[in-house]
C-alpha cells in the first residue's frame, strides 16, 4: 500500500492534469465562441425577412416516425414503446411508425405489429450496406405532413417529444427540430460495452419505473462522447431529426452517396444542411431526449482502434461528398419546451465522473472566489487542495519543496509523521499533562483536537473540520481583540495557562504581542510553543504571502526573545507540515510578571521595520534562530519528564 506522501503527490498530479484539461477546454470554447459570434452575424443577415412567425400552413395532422432497423429486435421493442401514442400523450391516430429494414437477418419479435398497432409499415431494402436508401424510401411513403427520422433504431424517446412538436408547428413556419441525444447507462458505451447490456438496462429501467415514469430515464443516462465539458447545445447531429414534408422537399433527404455501413456521416450532413438553410428555423427541445441503447453498433461496442478507423473512413467520405473537412453545426437553436431539472446535470463519460467533475468544479469555484476577494492577478494559477484547507490558502500557487523531509527521514530512519509539527505538539500534551491549554490560530481544529484538558481557542476565521473532544471554548476574534477584554481573560484564564500554542498572524510584531499576552496569563515556569520559526526557503519567510507554503517572518521572535529575555529556555526543532520544513520552538520557564518585552515593544517593532532582525539567506536565518542541544525531539520530551512545569504554546 502506498504511503500517504506518495498518495498526496499522485493526487496533486491528477488535480494538475484536471486543471490543464480545464484550461484546454476553455481555450477551445473561446475559439468556438469567436466563430459563433461571426456566424451569428451572417445568419442574422441571411435571415432578414424570415423572422419565425405563426403559420396556419403547419396544421398538425400527425407525426410519421421513420426508424432504421437492422438486427435489433430487443432494442426496437423498447424504441416502439417510447413512440406509443399513450406514452407520448397524443391521440392514437396522430402517430405512425415506419420501420426501414436494411436487410436484417433477425426478424422482429412475433406479435410486434399486433402489440404496436401504430407500426404501419416495415419496408425492407436488400443489397445495400447503408440505411439511407431504405430511410429515403420510407420518407416518401409517410402519410403525415411532419416527419421524424431516426437513423439508429436503438433509441428511446422521452414522453413529450410529439406533444412539443405539435406546439412548435403552430409557432414556427419552417422548423427543423432536434431532440438531444443521450447514452443510456451510467458509463459511456464507447468506453465499456457489456455483453449483458440489454438485461442490465432492463433492470435499471424497471427500477426507475419506466415507461410509467417516462422522464426517469434521464437518471440513467450520460451525454455521448468523452469531452468533459460537452453539452447537448453544440450538437452536430440528431438521432431524432424532425421537419415538415415541405422542408424535406425543398432541402432533400439523405444524400445517397453515403453508401457505407450505417450511412457514415450521412446523418451529420443532413442535419447540417437542414439547420443551416436560411429559411429554416432550428429548434431544440432541451427538456426531451433520445436515448441510445447499448448494442453492437458501428461505433459503439467496438475497440477504440476499430472505432477510430471507422470514423476516419467516414470523415474521408464526408469530405468527398461535401468538400469540407470540418464537422460543425454553427447554427444557434431556438429552445422550446420545459427545461427539466433532470437534464441540467447529466455528465459525460460516466455518472461517477460527473460527481468527481462537479466536486472539482466546486473546488475551482471556491478558489476563484477566494482569488477574487484576495485581488490575486491572473498569472498566479490556482491549485486544488486535497484537504479541508482554508480558501485563501487554496488560492495560492504551489511552492516546490526542497525535499528536506525525504532526506531527514532517510537520515534519521523516522516516519514522516514523527517529525510533523502536530506530532511534536501531541507529545508535549502527553508529557506535560496541562490543565489549561490555550491556542491562537485554531484554523480547522487539527491542533486543538490534540488537547484532552480544558481548552480555549481564538481565530477570527476558524472552520472546524476535526473532532475536538476536550472541553473547549472557541472565540471568532483576533488575538488582540480577545486580550483587550480583561474581564473575559480573568474569567477564562485566571487559573493560568499550562500549555499554549501560537499559530496566528505570521508577522513578527503580531507574534510578539501574542507572546506578551499569553505569557501574562500563563503559570510561572510554563511553556509556549511557536510554529513557523524555521522555514526551508526564504520565499516562505516573506512578510507578504506568495505561495501555499508560508511562515512569514515569525522566525524573528527567537532572536528578539534571546536579546530581551535571556531568562527563557528556548529550543528550536526541525518540524514539517506536508513536505515543507517550517520548524517549531519550545519556550519554557515563562514569567508572567516580567514586562521587559512590553516596555521595549515600540523599540522592538522599530527595529523589525528597520530590518535589524531580517535574515538574508536560509543559512543566515538558521544562525539567527539557532538550534538546540537536543538533536531528537523525543529525547527532548523525555528530558522534561519529572519536571512538572506548566506549558504554553505559540
Amino acid at each position: 500500500m502506498s504511503d500517504p506522501e506518495t498518495l498526496r503527490k499522485e493526487n496533486e498530479k491528477l488535480l494538475t492534469r484536471a486543471l490543464n484539461a480545464e484550461a484546454e477546454v476553455r481555450t477551445l470554447q473561446q475559439t468556438r465562441a469567436r466563430f459563433q459570434r461571426q456566424y451569428d452575424k451572417i445568419v442574422r443577415a441571411f435571415s432578414e425577412g424570415h423572422v419565425p412567425r405563426r403559420s396556419d400552413a403547419n396544421k398538425f395532422d400527425g407525426l410519421s416516425i421513420i426508424i432504421a432497423y437492422y438486427d435489433i429486435p430487443d432494442q426496437i421493442d423498447r424504441t416502439l414503446a417510447s413512440c406509443a401514442p399513450e406514452y407520448q400523450g397524443v391521440n392514437a391516430d396522430q402517430i405512425e411508425v415506419i420501420l426501414a429494414d436494411n436487410g436484417s437477418n433477425l426478424p422482429l419479435h412475433p406479435g410486434c405489429k399486433e402489440k404496436y398497432p401504430f407500426l404501419t409499415k416495415v419496408l425492407r431494402t436488400e443489397g445495400k450496406l447503408s440505411p439511407v436508401f431504405a430511410l429515403n424510401d420510407a420518407v416518401k411513403q409517410a402519410k403525415f405532413s411532419t416527419i421524424a427520422i431516426m437513423i439508429d433504431g436503438a433509441h428511446m424517446l422521452s414522453p413529450g417529444v410529439v406533444r412539443n412538436v405539435k406546439e412548435v408547428l403552430s409557432i414556427f413556419e419552417r422548423p427543423v427540430i432536434n431532440v438531444p441525444q443521450y447514452i443510456l447507462g451510467d458509463v459511456s458505451q464507447n468506453l465499456r460495452s457489456r455483453p449483458d447490456a440489454f438485461n442490465r438496462e432492463k433492470w435499471h429501467l424497471e427500477a426507475l419505473n419506466w415507461p410509467e415514469d417516462g422522464y426517469a430515464i434521464f437518471d440513467f443516462a450520460v451525454l455521448p462522447g468523452e469531452r468533459p465539458m460537452r453539452t447537448f447545445f453544440g450538437a452536430i447531429e440528431s438521432n431524432c431529426l424532425i421537419a415538415t414534408k415541405t422542408v424535406f422537399e425543398d432541402c432533400g433527404t439523405f444524400d445517397e452517396r453515403f453508401d457505407e455501413p450505417s450511412g457514415g456521416f450521412a446523418n451529420l450532413e443532413l442535419f447540417s444542411r437542414l439547420t443551416t438553410h436560411p429559411e429554416n428555423t432550428y429548434i431544440m427541445l432541451p427538456g426531451e431526449g433520445s436515448f441510445h441503447q447499448d448494442h453492437h453498433g458501428t461505433t459503439t461496442g467496438r475497440s477504440p482502434e476499430t472505432r477510430d478507423q471507422a470514423v476516419a473512413k467516414f470523415r474521408k467520405k464526408y469530405k468527398q461528398v461535401t468538400g469540407f473537412d470540418v464537422l460543425l453545426n454553427p447554427r444557434s437553436p431556438f429552445l422550446y419546451g420545459e427545461m427539466r431539472q433532470s437534464t441540467h446535470g447529466i455528465p459525460t463519460i460516466s455518472r461517477e465522473f460527473g460527481k468527481v467533475r462537479q466536486k472539482i468544479l466546486d473546488d475551482l469555484a471556491d478558489i476563484y472566489v477566494a482569488r477574487g476577494k484576495a485581488g490575486i492577478e491572473e498569472d498566479n494559477h490556482p491549485v486544488l487542495a486535497s484537504s479541508a484547507t482554508p480558501l485563501e490558502r487554496r488560492a495560492f500557487k504551489q511552492l516546490p519543496p526542497l525535499g528536506l523531509l525525504d532526506s531527514e527521514v532517510r537520515f534519521s530512519g523516522k516516519k514522516f509523521a514523527d517529525i510533523n509539527y502536530k506530532m511534536m505538539l501531541q507529545k508535549l500534551h502527553e508529557n506535560l499533562k496541562p490543565n489549561l491549554y490555550f491556542e491562537i490560530g485554531v484554523d480547522s481544529g487539527s491542533s486543538m483536537e490534540l488537547s484532552t484538558c480544558m481548552s480555549v481557542g481564538i481565530d477570527p476565521e476558524y472552520h472546524i473540520t476535526r473532532s475536538i473532544t476536550a472541553p473547549c471554548r472557541l472565540f471568532r476574534i483576533t488575538s488582540d481583540g480577545f486580550f483587550e477584554d480583561e474581564s473575559r481573560c480573568e474569567e477564562l484564564l485566571s487559573q493560568g495557562i499550562d500549555l499554549g500554542f501560537i499559530d496566528g498572524m505570521h508577522l513578527s510584531e503580531y507574534v510578539l504581542r501574542d507572546f506578551i499576552n499569553v505569557e501574562r496569563w500563563s503559570k510561572a515556569g510554563g511553556t509556549i510553543v511557536f510554529d513557523d520559526v524555521l522555514p526551508e526557503q526564504m520565499i516562505m519567510a516573506h512578510r507578504e504571502r506568495d505561495y501555499n507554503a508560508w511562515c512569514g517572518d515569525v522566525y524573528k521572535i527567537i532572536p528578539i526573545l534571546r536579546k530581551y529575555r535571556p531568562d527563557l529556555k528556548i529550543d528550536v526543532f526541525e518540524a514539517f507540515i506536508g513536505p515543507y520544513r517550517k520548524g517549531v520552538a519550545v519556550v519554557r520557564n515563562l514569567d508572567p510578571a516580567n514586562d521587559e518585552l512590553s516596555k521595549h515593544y515600540d523599540r522592538i517593532v522599530s527595529d523589525i521595520n528597520a530590518g535589524i532582525y531580517s535574515a538574508n539567506s536560509v543559512e543566515d536565518l538558521e544562525q539567527r534562530v539557532g538550534g538546540t542541544e537536543f538533536t531528537d525531539f523525543e529525547e527532548y520530551v523525555a528530558s522534561l519528564i519529572g519536571k512538572p512545569q506548566p506549558v504554553a504554546a505559540v
